[in-house]
This record gives C-alpha cells, structure tokens and sequence, in this order.
C-alpha cells in the first residue's frame, strides 16, 4: 500500500489536470474541495503540492471540507478493549502506520500537514471556508476529536 504523500500527490495531478484549462483565462477559478475519510488527508496533501507549485495563487479558494477524516490520526485508548484492535493497523502498509505516527521518528506525515510553516497548512489557510465533519457518537474508526478541526478565533 502507498502513503498519503504518494496519494495526495497522484490527487494533485488530477486537479491541475483539470485546472490547467481555467488557468489562463481572465478570472481565476473557483476551487470548492472535499474528501471523505482517508481522502482528506490525501486533499491536504495534494493541495500543499498544488502551493507547492505556484497553483493556489492562480485559483479562489472557496471551501475545503472534510467529512470524517483522521486529521490526528487513529490510534485508539487503550483501555478500551474493544477498539485496541484499530491499534494493530501500525503492522500493516505504509499508510496505517500514518495514521497510528509510526512513519517517522523525525516528523509523521500528519504533523508535517498540520505545520504552519509548511504549504500543506499555508495552502488550508487559504480557503474562505474550511468545514470538518465528524460524527459525534459511534464511529470507532475515525472519533469526532480527530475528525474536527478547531482553529479557535484565528483565520
């Protein structure tokens, strides 16, 4: 299995492909984003790539919503038996251990994404509107704490 940065960097090239056409017209695009479970982190990433590269700049950044994705990652209490099982994932590809931040004793790729000094948050900050859905009871997977950002009264 391959990692967010392989992901979100395949999801950044489809963007500009689709892009590319709108970007040399008079106005700038409007660019509306959404990514459910895994694939807002891949979002994330791909849209960092996207700064990374001079695109945000030619586009509007209108809305960014997440519906339910991991932005802390998934590891689980382990006091509660019954979902210590999620905690396993860290055996198993490159992405699980992601998301438990066993990708990297330097820097895991979800602290990389949160990093403000980083195109990943530049490129976030950018969007008028940024909404993160989480489900507030009986999603083991993806708890509401790690679905939600809270950025407080800053823009």
């Amino acid at each position: 299995m391959v990692g967010i940065e392989v992901l979100g960097k395949r999801l950044g090239d489809e963007i500009l492909e689709v892009l590319r056409p709108m970007l040399d017209g008079e106005e700038k695009p409007l660019l509306y984003v959404a990514g459910h479970s895994l694939g807002g982190l891949m979002l994330r990433y791909a849209l960092g790539y996207l700064h990374s590269l001079g695109v945000m700049e030619k586009v509007v950044p209108q809305t960014y919503m997440s519906i339910c994705s991991p932005h802390l990652g998934v590891r689980a209490p382990s006091r509660v038996i019954w979902r210590s099982w999620i905690n396993l994932a860290a055996i198993t590809g490159i992405t699980n251990q992601q998301l438990v931040y066993e990708d990297s004793v330097d820097e895991p790729i979800l602290a990389t994404l949160a990093d403000r000094e980083k195109d990943y948050f530049k490129a976030l900050a950018l969007f008028e509107s940024r909404i993160a859905i989480g489900v507030a009871d009986y999603d083991t997977l993806v708890p509401t704490p790690t679905a939600c950002i809270c950025l407080g009264t800053e823009r």
